[in-house]
């Protein structure tokens, strides 16, 4: 009885696979999408049908029935579509090799299907078809996959060689294929010429990391050859891809916590012969960022000392002047606040004899061409991060962000930056000077060398939040424009306001002058050209013209009429704020205390910001960045998302999601009116920045809708739209988890297909496979993501954390491997 049922409903559905194919082939085409998608839905039986009719078919009909076979075939398709592989037309070629190269197909035939794509690697005539099977070579879940990519790269010309390189260095299981290739470009053994520059390149970029991760790696002479050879090669790529290998490998290696490794290897590479300062300099960086003490950072930053005590030439003392501040750093650390001084006055005595020297050249520095330029801003740069330093280590010492000795260091500060500035405009130098924001962002900075490490055991995260608030509002206490969220530490119109200060203004106008001739030179320049660009023309001198004739003598009208006592002395020259910016010192704040679990604190700080920048722009102090409004509102809704109010979350979101959408229009209706190429692709970089923040901004939407207010088909809506403006790996795999979550498997299963695994997209694999009852799928994945995508043990356990209270996990919990991976050693363990 059983058995005639399950005939007769197999009869049935031949025969509607025979009616879709048949509805499908005589379709019109506008209703041709919707019959394919009839045909898709019935699955795996459909696609073996249209393999076995495929000879009856036009050119279209056999394409149609390859797409089908890509989409919804399953492994008893393998072996026709192995068949088919010779079809004269490349788009059909092209499906098949995408579908033969499914993950999803897992081990089914996997030696035939490594066969047949490589034989369309090393014969097809088809660019495409090759570069494909290359690809889809990568994916089969057998051992010997990146085994015959290895043998290929050997065989390969030029662009597909290059194609072969990057896929083995993305692999995570290429790794020993990596070092391996890597070592013997370098070792004599094997000519170098075998591995084309570019794909030399890729692998060596990849190798630090590599290395790291193999037990010892990087101890070893022979290991640490091509990073030191590499620095040498004749090919440019290659000496960038040495030294980024080499940040990759000591950056992975403290992200591991391994800084005893870290220790060696730096040792193996001085003794390899590398510049000893540069890698004392990557020594204390690395235990002042990522270490768990900054008294670490302390025996480097002397070393560097030492080496350069008796040096005078320029670098050797722009070298003394980076192991001071590393020096003060690491004492401001661990509470030598004393010591940091003297480390401090040692930075400034040095800065003020390069700036001494390097001034001395200003009446020629107006040549762009004059040797000085760059160094002398730089050094400008290094003087006000001393005083910069300073003041934090007064606030570290316990003073308050109101006492007049950090206000003053903090203003001197403030001097020097708008010192720098000028420089920079008046010597057309090529080093940035770009005002707070630069400064506070600079690498050798407090924020970055002892407020940013979560690991740091002396200062910890709270610890840090709280000497940033009181820096933030003693620098609102200086500029109080430039630093919204903050409450300003001085309530001194003179001191919060630089437009107030005779001092400061004067730098200010000086800054607005040299802008104007800066400008007035490259028209002239333009003009000059044999050829020149009457686009770039027009814009010079809309921007010139400008200046000359309406800012500057606006500005001049309005202090000589304060002057003479005819204008009220506190209206200021508003146009002068244009040369300001206000920095996102308080969001980024705001992101910190979120990630430590401070959503209210973070929420507050983020609302007084997006305040006070409406508060300066209703007083005429700049413009409303809405690109920075639109972040805030997005950090304002993530808060509320974490305390639990999704309604207000939602609210958040949408306002900066509308605000966006009004800023893409903008941009695009600018580059359609735009005739200067250069331009439109400046608004073609805008619109993509956007779009990209837009999208984003709908994942919040989506993420909110579903673990806030457990509504499934609104979070899909919202991540659908998402999924329209970027369309990635990332998204791709959460598009399927979504669809997964709201009962869509077939679709979901589809969109996996399309995918290549990497480890950012591991953790979203899992909950994906999860939610389909690929248990050990999802297991697998969750593993990779534990291993290879969390290196300290906290980041790790707050994943395991996550991963046990996810619901999307659900189908993996009360399996032994599932508890094993998300338990959290305890701490005595």
């Amino acid at each position: 009885m059983i058995a005639r049922v399950l005939l007769a409903l197999l009869a049935a559905l031949a025969a509607d696979v025979e009616t879709a194919w048949r509805e499908l082939d005589a379709a019109p085409a506008d209703a041709w999408s919707e019959r394919r998608d009839a045909v898709l839905a019935l699955g795996e039986e459909a696609a073996l049908a249209g393999l076995a009719t495929f000879a009856s078919a036009d050119a279209n009909g056999r394409r149609t029935r390859a797409e089908v076979c890509r989409r919804a075939g399953g492994t008893r398709c393998v072996a026709p579509a192995r068949a088919l592989l010779d079809d004269v037309d490349p788009g059909v070629r092209r499906e098949l090799v995408r579908f033969l190269g499914r993950r999803d197909l897992g081990a089914a035939a996997g030696a035939e299907r490594l066969d047949a794509l490589a034989e369309r690697v090393r014969e097809d005539l088809d660019a495409e078809v090759r570069a494909l099977a290359l690809e889809s070579l990568a994916t089969v879940e057998h051992p010997d996959a990146l085994a015959r990519l290895d043998e290929l790269l050997d065989e390969l010309p030029g662009t597909e060689r290059v194609i072969a390189a990057r896929l083995l260095a993305d692999r995570a299981g290429a790794r020993e294929i990596v070092v391996r290739r890597v070592e013997e470009a370098f070792s004599g053994e094997r000519d170098r010429a075998a591995l084309d520059t570019r794909s030399l390149a890729l692998f060596l970029d990849e190798y630090g990391d590599a290395l790291a991760q193999l037990p010892g790696g990087g101890t070893v002479a022979a290991e640490r050859r091509p990073l030191v050879l590499g620095r040498e090669h004749p090919a440019p790529i290659v000496r960038v891809a040495a030294r980024s290998a080499l940040d990759r490998l000591l950056g992975r290696l403290a992200q591991l916590g391994d800084f005893e490794r870290v220790a060696s290897v730096l040792d193996g590479f001085a003794e390899d012969g590398l510049d000893p300062l540069d890698l004392s300099y990557r020594r204390a960086f690395l235990a002042l960022t990522q270490g768990p003490d900054p008294a670490d950072a302390a025996p480097a930053a002397r070393a560097i000392l030492r080496l350069t005590r008796h040096r005078d030439d320029l670098e050797g003392r722009e070298w003394r002047v980076r192991g001071a501040l590393l020096l003060a750093a690491a004492q401001i650390g661990t509470g030598e606040i004393e010591a940091s001084r003297d480390s401090l006055d040692e930075a400034a005595r040095v800065v003020d004899a390069l700036l001494g020297e390097r001034l001395d050249l200003l009446p020629d520095l107006r040549n762009p061409s004059t040797a000085g330029a760059d160094s002398s801003v730089g050094y400008v740069i290094f003087r006000a991060l001393v005083e910069l330093w300073r003041a934090t280590a007064l606030l570290a010492e316990g003073k308050e962000p109101s006492d007049g000795a950090v206000l003053a260091l903090l203003r001197g500060m403030y001097v020097i930056g708008l010192e720098a500035e000028l420089l920079a405009v008046t010597t057309r130098s090529d080093v940035p000077a770009d005002g707070l924001q630069a400064l506070l962002d600079d690498p050798l900075g407090p924020r970055r060398l002892l407020l940013s490490n979560p690991d740091s055991a002396t200062w910890p995260p709270e610890r840090a939040h709280a000497l940033q608030l009181a820096l933030g509002r003693a620098l609102a206490g200086v500029s109080a424009f430039e630093m919204p969220g903050f409450e300003p530490a001085s309530d001194d119109p003179a001191s919060i306001d630089p437009l107030r200060d005779p001092v400061r203004l004067d730098l200010l106008l000086r800054i607005q002058s040299e802008t104007a001739e800066a400008l007035s030179e490259e028209l002239r320049e333009e003009a000059q050209k044999d050829r020149p660009d009457e686009m770039n023309l027009l814009r010079l001198r809309q921007m010139y013209f400008y200046l000359a004739r309406t800012e500057i003598p606006e500005t001049r009208e309005l202090l000589d009429r304060r002057h003479r006592g005819e204008e009220d002395p506190s209206r200021v020259p508003t146009a002068l704020y244009r040369y300001r910016v206000p920095t996102n010192f308080a969001l980024e704040l705001a992101y910190d205390l979120r990630g430590d679990g401070s959503s209210a604190e973070a929420r507050e700080l983020s609302e007084r910001m997006l305040a006070d920048l409406r508060a300066n722009s209703a007083r005429g102090q700049g413009t409303l960045n809405d690109w920075l409004v639109a972040r805030i509102e997005v950090s304002i809704g993530s808060s509320w998302m974490d305390e639990k109010d999704p309604v207000r979350a939602e609210r958040e979101f949408l306002r900066a999601e509308k605000r966006l959408q009004a800023m893409e229009d903008g941009f695009d209706q600018d580059m359609r009116e735009e005739e200067d190429p250069s331009r439109r692709a400046s608004y073609r970089g805008m619109i993509a920045t956007t779009r990209s923040l837009r999208a984003d901004t709908l994942l919040s939407l989506a993420v909110n809708a579903n673990v806030r207010m457990d509504d499934q088909e609104r979070a899909l809506a919202y991540f659908e739209r998402a999924f329209e403006l970027k369309q990635t790996d990332f998204m791709r795999v959460l598009l399927a988890c979504y669809r997964a979550r709201s009962g869509r498997a077939g679709e979901a299963r589809a969109v996996l297909a399309e995918v290549t695994p990497t480890p950012p997209l591991y953790y979203n694999l899992a909950c994906t496979h999860a939610l389909l009852g690929d248990v050990d799928l999802g297991l697998d994945y969750l593993a990779r993501e534990l291993a290879e995508n969390h290196a300290t043990e906290r980041a790790r356990n707050r994943q395991k954390q996550w991963a046990a209270e996810d619901p999307d996990l659900a189908n993996l919990r009360g399996d032994p491997r599932f508890e094993r991976l998300v338990e959290i050693p305890d701490a005595d363990d």
